[in-house]
């Protein structure tokens, strides 16, 4: 076991703090999705890594200024979310048969969109621009990045906002949506329309969290898969019926992983998050899993 100075501990929970921003972020999207549409996004990630491919091969290219690149990348994944409800989802709800078939068809969309990055862009890793990872600053032996500090005091700025939204007129809205679609139509809400704000929204935070990784990392046609699991974890086990306590497992779990690679290796992180799910799926009462199915159903 590595010596563990107060220094240590400080910089693997900001590294800890800083991953579960990325996987809130990503959760998020998930969340809202569910509460609107009852759909479960597979595609989440992938909608995320096509606005990263995206945005580095205009940014390759030079055809464009880095930051028109990035709009471009995100807004490509804001349009992607979009199409998936309206091409695909709303289809599906109005013939009554989402239930069940709404995983098979986020599931073909991450196909689609992972053999299209591997035909037209390529199988190899692509280093993407650091976007604030090369600035670095700290004190004592603690070293932070800008990238880090940057995503980490937004993220927790748009989940107080996203809060702050859930109690205003759209928000209540949304909400009603989720709860009873018939009875929100009756009160002159366009279910339709919230639904389709809300993909694309959800396909915005991904064109975001899939650059903001990116950065941190490279970008190949899977690099989001291992991201996209921790998000659905979190999700599973706080439930995609909430949103509080979903988005604190997710820092949880990122601490976790940290923690565990730190103490037990750089290799431990992955295989340390399965281990603890599958201690939680043995430990947690019965009760409390059929209380998540309920809230589900």
């Amino acid at each position: 076991m590595p010596d563990i100075s107060l220094d240590g501990a400080i910089q693997v929970t900001l590294a800890g703090l800083s991953t579960g921003s990325v996987y809130a972020l990503l959760l998020l999207g998930i969340l809202i999705i569910f509460r609107v549409s009852r759909a479960v996004n597979f595609a989440q990630g992938q909608m995320g890594m096509i606005a990263a491919y995206v945005a580095y091969a205009i940014i390759a290219a030079s055809l464009l200024p880095i930051w028109l690149a990035l709009v471009l990348g995100i807004a490509l994944a804001a349009t992607i979310g979009l199409l998936t409800d309206r091409v695909l989802i709303e289809r599906l709800a109005k013939r009554g048969a989402l239930s069940g078939q709404d995983l098979v068809v986020t599931l073909g969309v991450m196909l689609l969109l992972t053999a299209l990055a591997e035909t037209f862009l390529g199988t190899q890793t692509k280093s993407f621009i650091p976007l604030g990872n090369d600035v670095q600053f700290g004190f004592r032996s603690v070293v932070v990045n800008l990238n880090q500090v940057v995503v980490l005091v937004a993220t927790l700025v748009l989940l107080g906002a996203f809060a702050i939204f859930l109690r205003t007129k759209p928000g209540v809205a949304m909400r009603a949506s989720a709860m009873n679609p018939d009875l929100a139509r009756t009160f002159g809400v366009n279910v339709t329309r919230v639904k389709a704000i809300t993909w694309t929204v959800s396909g915005a935070l991904a064109g975001i969290v899939g650059i903001i990784i990116g950065s941190r990392l490279s970008v190949d046609p899977y690099y989001m898969t291992a991201f996209l699991i921790s998000a659905f974890i979190a999700g599973i086990i706080g439930g995609l019926d909430r949103f509080v306590a979903p988005i604190l497992i997710a820092f949880a779990l990122a601490l976790y992983q940290n923690w565990s690679a730190f103490i037990f290796g750089s290799t431990a992180g992955t295989a340390s998050l399965f281990i603890l799910v599958i201690v939680l799926l043995a430990i947690l009462p019965k009760k409390f899993l059929d209380e998540k199915r309920e809230a589900r159903a």
